[in-house]
């Protein structure tokens, strides 16, 4: 029996994608109405064209996007050329970057402002390129 799309769970996944951590700073991110998401919700009616938009623009996996399948980043399996974020990494290091990636993600996601700044402090200490790349990013 298939499983019906969960609209709150393509929402909750939107915003991970825009990295905020409410509908209505999703809407923002989006140029939508602040009341959009939850519009979705009380239609069950999820935004497929805006979600394959957001998979284009952020380059994450559409299976991902609406069904919560599969890896979040496009080109996990396949073309590793296509994000540049990746380029430049030897073959076996680019997972640890994805998982760190993934992690500071989700510390946003969950975590509160000052714990977000907490970590952000945590990395100017113990990695100084990190404070460099604060300062002049590539």
């Amino acid at each position: 029996m298939d499983r019906p799309l969960n609209t709150d769970d393509i929402i909750r996944r939107m915003r991970q994608a825009y990295a905020v951590k409410n509908d209505s700073e999703l809407a923002d991110a989006l140029g939508l109405s602040v009341s959009a998401p939850s519009n979705w919700r009380q239609r069950n009616s999820p935004p497929f064209a805006i979600c394959a938009d957001i998979a284009r623009k952020k380059g994450v996996s559409l299976d991902w996007l609406i069904f919560g399948v599969g890896d979040t980043r496009l080109g996990m399996y396949g073309d590793r050329s296509s994000h540049s974020e990746w380029e430049g990494l030897p073959h076996g290091q680019n997972s640890a970057a994805q998982r760190i990636s993934q992690f500071v993600n989700w510390w946003h996601m969950n975590r509160t402002q000052d714990e977000t700044i907490w970590l952000e402090q945590q990395l100017k200490r113990s990695v100084p390129e990190y404070g460099e790349w604060l300062i002049a990013p590539p």
